[in-house]
């Protein structure tokens, strides 16, 4: 599993639909990558096919200051729950800045570039799902 199943993890979602066949993706088997070269933070995908990706952002702590993740952009709507919080949304165009608790849920909608903060000493991690080309 690498970064080029983005999409098709884990399975081409197309073929996945003709077989019918079911697939368990555990936090063992996942697609893990790092997101970001200035701000990096950990993605675990479990789902990514052509209608939907489903995984998880874990925003580092610690440092001389707050971490943060880079701006990211979605082709698809996008609902982040807060697994373990908070964290601040920061929305650049606007200047807009969202404190979500844990256990809270923030939506996106498609192209809209935001930049996930954590001002805490702990480890944060977001729950995502993006629905592109719908």
């Amino acid at each position: 599993m690498n970064i080029q199943d983005v999409g098709k993890f884990p399975v081409d979602g197309p073929s996945a639909r003709a077989t019918g066949e079911l697939f368990k993706v555990t936090s063992q088997n996942c697609l893990h990558t790092i997101y970001g070269k200035t701000y990096p933070i950990k993605i675990n995908l479990f789902i990514s096919n052509d209608f939907v990706h489903l995984g998880e952002m874990i925003i580092p702590s610690g440092g001389t200051g707050s971490r943060a993740s880079e701006v990211i952009e979605s082709d698809g709507d996008t609902v982040l729950y807060v697994k373990e919080g908070p964290i601040t949304f920061f929305i650049p165009a606007t200047q807009e800045v969202f404190h979500v608790q844990e256990g809270d849920t923030m939506f996106i909608p498609e192209h809209t570039p935001y930049q996930l903060i954590n001002y805490s000493d702990k480890v944060l991690t977001a729950v995502f799902t993006t629905a592109p080309n719908l």
